[in-house]
C-alpha cells in the first residue's frame, strides 16, 4: 500500500524510527611475537580488530583451550589493538571469543602451536638499550644444543649491530644499545649457522634525536595583515645543521586538523614507510609522546610489522629487481624497423621539441632500438621524431614504446575517506563562500539552432497520398539491440500481423482477406526477405499505413497498405584535393606526440600591505598564509633563518608547522602557534 502526502512548501512532517545495524563484517587476526607460536614457550600474541571500513574497533575477548577452560582474558588498548601472553601446551588448541563494541560477537581459532621452535622476544622498557631474549623450547633445545646463531639488527636495510653466539640454555638474554640507530624502526632478525632466519620482530627506537628545531616569532600577538617575521633555528647539538625543510603557516579556524590524523614528514619517514598496509592514525605515536603511546607503538610494530627481505633470496645473491629507475629526466623509447617489419640497425632518428627549439639525435642498436635519456619537456609540448635523414629513411617505420609508469594499486587510505564532507571540512567550505561572494555569477546562455529536418514519407512525391493521421510511427531509437529487423518488426508494427513470410492489416487479415502491404525502404518497394540485411543502426523511423486513402499504392502494387523505412541521412562530406588527402596520412617515417611533460614550477602568491589596512577595498580570506617547501640551512650559517611574510584577515590562532631532514639523516618536526586579534 503507497500512501500520499500532499504538503504545503511550508509544512513539515517529522517522523521516527530505528535504523537497523547492517550485518557485522568485523575481522580479527594474531600476530605471535616472532612468528609463530611455540609449544612450551609463553609467547606474545599481538592483535588487532577491525571493522568494515578498515579503521580500528574496539574489543575484549577470553582464550579458551579445547577443554573449554578459560585461560586468560584480554583486551584492546587502542585502535583494537593489543596483546596476551599464552603458553602453549602440546596436547591443547586454543580460540579466542571476542565481543567488539559494536555488540557483535565472534570466535577465531589461534594459530596451531610448532611442536619444536625458538622465539625471539623484545622488551623496549629500557631507554638505552633493546633487551632481547631468545627462548627456546625444550625441543628445539635438546636437538641445536651448542650449536651457533647470529642475531642482526638493521635500520632501513643498514646492518648497525651483529653478533653471534652459542646455544648453551633455553632462554638466552642479549642487550642492543640503542644508541647504533638513528631514530626509527630496527629490524631484528635471528639465523641459524645456515643463514637461515629464524624469528624476526621490528621495534622503535625513540631515542632522542639529533636534530632539534626551534621556531619563534617577533611579536606574541598580531593584527590581520601585520608583518610577522620568524626565525628557524635547525641544530646539531650546538652547531648549525645542515638540513632541507617545509614550512607551512595555515588559519587553524578555517582549516581545523586533527594532528593525529596527520600525514606528515615525520611519521612517513620513521614509521608508515616502513610498514605494511593502512596505518590508521599515524601522527598518534608522535604527538605528544609518553609512555602510553610508547607502549601502544610496540603493539602496531607486533601487528603490522613485516618482513622487508627475503633472506633466503639475498644469501643466494637473488636481489629484486627494479621496476622503475630513479628519474633524472623523461626518456623515449621505440624501435626503428623497415616496410616489411625488419628492425634498422645504425638507424639515425633527431627528436625535436618546436617549442623550446630544442633538438638531439639517436642511434639504434643492432636490434632496431633507440633511446633518448634525460630529456626535459614542458607540460603540453609537442615533440617530433623523424627518420627521414637515416639511408633509404622514406621507407623506414618508428615504433613508440609507452611512457614508463608507477602501476596503479589499491589505495590503501580508503578507510580516510570522509563520508560526509560537507559537515567535516565546514570552516573551510564557508570560508570559500566567502571568498568567492565577490564573484559574478553568469546568467544562463540558451543557444539554440534550426531542427534538422528528418527523414520522412513526405519526401517522396509518391507517397503524397498518405495521411498522417492513419499513420503510426516507430522510432529507430527502438531498434537498438535489435539483432534482426523484421523480426523486431513483427513485434513493434502495431496494426499488422505477420504471417508466412509478408505484413497483412490485421483488421482486413481476420476478416480473411489475403493481400499483403507493400514494403518500401525510403521510395524503393521491396520485399520481406530484403529486411534481413539491414542495419538496425541505419533505421530513422518507420511508418506504419494501415490505409491508402487514395488507393494509387494499393492498385499500382496490387497491396493492401504501407510500410515505409526511412533510412538515416547519409553525412555530407567535404571535397578535398589530393595534396589533403596525403597531409592527413601519417608519415610512418615522422611521429608527432604530446607526451607528459613536466609543469613549470610556480611561486606561491605572498601579498604584501605596506600601507594601511583600511585603504585596501578587498577581503583577504586566505587559508594558507605562507608555504615555502625549499628552506635549507648551513653549518656555516650563524644567524637562525628569517622568514616575513603578511597575516590575513582572520583571526584567532595561527599554526606554522616545520619539517625536515638533515644530512646525517635525522628527520625532525616542529609546531608554533601565534594569535591573530
Amino acid at each position: 500500500m503507497i500512501t500520499e502526502l500532499m504538503l504545503a512548501p511550508e509544512d513539515k512532517v517529522i517522523s521516527s524510527f530505528i535504523i537497523r545495524p547492517g550485518t557485522s563484517t568485523n575481522d580479527f587476526q594474531f600476530f605471535p611475537e616472532g612468528g609463530e607460536l611455540i609449544n612450551g614457550i609463553a609467547t606474545r600474541i599481538g592483535f588487532k580488530g577491525i571493522n568494515s571500513l578498515g579503521l580500528g574497533i574496539g574489543l575484549k575477548g577470553t582464550i579458551t583451550d579445547n577443554q573449554g577452560t578459560s585461560v586468560t582474558t584480554f583486551t584492546a588498548s587502542h585502535l583494537g589493538m593489543g596483546s596476551f601472553y599464552l603458553n602453549a601446551e602440546p596436547s591443547k588448541t586454543y580460540k579466542a571469543n571476542v565481543t567488539f563494541s559494536d555488540g557483535s560477537t565472534k570466535s577465531y581459532e589461534l594459530p596451531k602451536a610448532l611442536p619444536s621452535g625458538i622465539a625471539l622476544q623484545v622488551s623496549n622498557n629500557d631507554p638505552t638499550s633493546f633487551g632481547v631474549k631468545l627462548i627456546a623450547n625444550e625441543e628445539y633445545f635438546k636437538a641445536n644444543k651448542e650449536k651457533l646463531f647470529i642475531i642482526v639488527a638493521t635500520n632501513n636495510g643498514i646492518i648497525n649491530y651483529a653478533a653471534k653466539s652459542v646455544l648453551k640454555a633455553q632462554a638466552t638474554p642479549i642487550k642492543i644499545p640503542k644508541d647504533r640507530f638513528p631514530s626509527g624502526i630496527v629490524q631484528i632478525t635471528i639465523f641459524n649457522e645456515l643463514g637461515e632466519p629464524l624469528s624476526e620482530r621490528l621495534v622503535f627506537n625513540g631515542q632522542k634525536n639529533d636534530l632539534a628545531l626551534s621556531v619563534k616569532s617577533d611579536l606574541a600577538a598580531y593584527k590581520p595583515r601585520q608583518k610577522v617575521k620568524l626565525t628557524l633555528s635547525a641544530k646539531n647539538g650546538a652547531a648549525t645543521a645542515d638540513g632541507s625543510f617545509s614550512v607551512s603557516v595555515t588559519d587553524e579556524q578555517k582549516v581545523p586538523v586533527n594532528e593525529d590524523n596527520e600525514i606528515t614528514i615525520l611519521s612517513s619517514l620513521l614509521l608508515t614507510s616502513e610498514l605494511k598496509g593502512y596505518i590508521e592514525q599515524p601522527n598518534y605515536y608522535f604527538n605528544k609522546t609518553n609512555d602510553k603511546k610508547i607502549a601502544e607503538l610496540d603493539e602496531l610494530l607486533l601487528t603490522q610489522g613485516f618482513r622487508r627481505f627475503n633472506y633466503k633470496d639475498i644469501m643466494a645473491g637473488k636481489l629484486p629487481p627494479s621496476k622503475l629507475l630513479p628519474e633524472q629526466g623523461l626518456r623515449i623509447s621505440g624501435t626503428l624497423r623497415d616496410r616489411t617489419g625488419m628492425p634498422v640497425s645504425r638507424g639515425t632518428l633527431r627528436l625535436t621539441i618546436p617549442e623550446t627549439k630544442f633538438g638531439v639525435e639517436a642511434i639504434t642498436n643492432p636490434s632496431g632500438i633507440f633511446v633518448f635519456n634525460n630529456l626535459i619537456i614542458p607540460d603540453s609540448a609537442e615533440v617530433t621524431i623523424n627518420a627521414k635523414y637515416s639511408a633509404k629513411g622514406s621507407n623506414l617505420m618508428i615504433m613508440l614504446d609507452g611512457q614508463t609508469t608507477a602501476p596503479v594499486t589499491a589505495n590503501i587510505h580508503m578507510p580516510d575517506e570522509i563520508q560526509n564532507i560537507d559537515s567535516a571540512i565546514a570552516p573551510y567550505l564557508e570560508n570559500s563562500k566567502k571568498q568567492y561572494s565577490f564573484l559574478r555569477t553568469l546568467k544562463e546562455v540558451k543557444i539554440e539552432g534550426a531542427k534538422a529536418k528528418r527523414p520522412t514519407h513526405a519526401d517522396h512525391s509518391a507517397f503524397m497520398g498518405l495521411s498522417n493521421i492513419s499513420g503510426t510511427l516507430i522510432e529507430g531509437s527502438r531498434f537498438s539491440g535489435c539483432n534482426s529487423v523484421p523480426m523486431c518488426l513483427q513485434g513493434m508494427a502495431i496494426g499488422l500481423t505477420y504471417f508466412e513470410n509478408n505484413f497483412y492489416v490485421s483488421r482486413d487479415y481476420n476478416q480473411g482477406s489475403r493481400v499483403p502491404v507493400q514494403i518500401f525502404l525510403n521510395s524503393t518497394p521491396i520485399d520481406y526477405f530484403s529486411l534481413v540485411s539491414m542495419n538496425p543502426a541505419d533505421i530513422e523511423n518507420v511508418e506504419v499505413f494501415p490505409r491508402d486513402e487514395l488507393g494509387t499504392i494499393n492498385r499500382l502494387y496490387n497491396t493492401n497498405g504501407v510500410l515505409i523505412i526511412n533510412t538515416k541521412a547519409p553525412v555530407k562530406g567535404t571535397k578535398i584535393s589530393i595534396e589533403e588527402l596525403k597531409r592527413m596520412i601519417p608519415e610512418a617515417n615522422l611521429v608527432k606526440f604530446k607526451p607528459k611533460g613536466f609543469s613549470k614550477q610556480r611561486e606561491f602568491y605572498l601579498p604584501k600591505y605596506v600601507n594601511a589596512a583600511a585603504t585596501y577595498n578587498f577581503n583577504d580570506l586566505r587559508t594558507t598564509v605562507y608555504w615555502n617547501p625549499k628552506l635549507a640551512t648551513t653549518a656555516t650559517d650563524v644567524d637562525p633563518l628569517a622568514l616575513e611574510y603578511y597575516n590575513a584577515d582572520g583571526n584567532g590562532t595561527y599554526r606554522v608547522v616545520v619539517e625536515g631532514v638533515d644530512k646525517k639523516g635525522n628527520v625532525a618536526r616542529s609546531v608554533y602557534r601565534y594569535t591573530v586579534k
